[in-house]
């Protein structure tokens, strides 16, 4: 039986410019964590997507 979860929202920035780099929202019910690694995994692969012809 899977656990209820909840995982609170994280945003990244650059820290000489304080530019948002990145916002992951908050999550609840059935979620899996991700690292840092994998929340920008997940963007570098939609800017691809998206940006790169």
């Amino acid at each position: 039986m899977s656990a209820v979860m909840e995982v609170g929202a994280r945003i990244y920035y650059d820290k000489e410019t304080g530019i948002v780099i990145q916002e992951v929202g908050e999550c609840s019910g059935v979620v899996v964590e991700t690292t840092t690694k994998q929340d920008f995994a997940g963007i570098l692969h939609l800017l691809s997507v998206f940006l790169i012809p």
